[in-house]
């Protein structure tokens, strides 16, 4: 259990309760997230389309974008005043996943736009 078994990554490591695959979990987020995609979870799919608009042909800028969006969502949720981001954590998160703040930022209001029916 050295390497993630999809990237190579060496640190961050989970092994998969269902098939003892070792990934990291960077690339375990995005097999349960695909798994959901897969099974018809209408959020999923409307992430994955936001996702796959910015980063077509990319899986691993993919990848990154959802640890991305699944990070400014905890960053929110972690919030005193409720749910919010401000413009600093929004930039921070995007330098830590290698995105875009314009897209992250895009995405993140597609998505509340669709959960929130707005």
């Amino acid at each position: 259990m050295d390497r993630c078994e999809i990237c190579g990554a060496k640190n961050d490591l989970v092994e998969d309760v269902e098939d003892g695959q070792v990934l990291c979990r960077r690339c375990a987020n995005f097999k349960i997230f695909k798994e959901m995609v897969d099974e018809g979870n209408e959020d999923a799919i409307k992430l994955m389309s936001i996702i796959e608009r910015y980063y077509p042909d990319n899986i691993e800028k993919q990848k990154d974008f959802l640890c991305a969006i699944f990070e400014l969502i905890d960053v929110g949720e972690r919030t005193p005043e409720g749910v919010s981001i401000t413009a600093d954590q929004l930039v921070e998160v995007a330098q830590k996943w290698h995105v875009e703040e314009g897209l992250l930022g895009e995405a993140t209001i597609a998505l509340l736009e669709h959960l929130f029916n707005a």
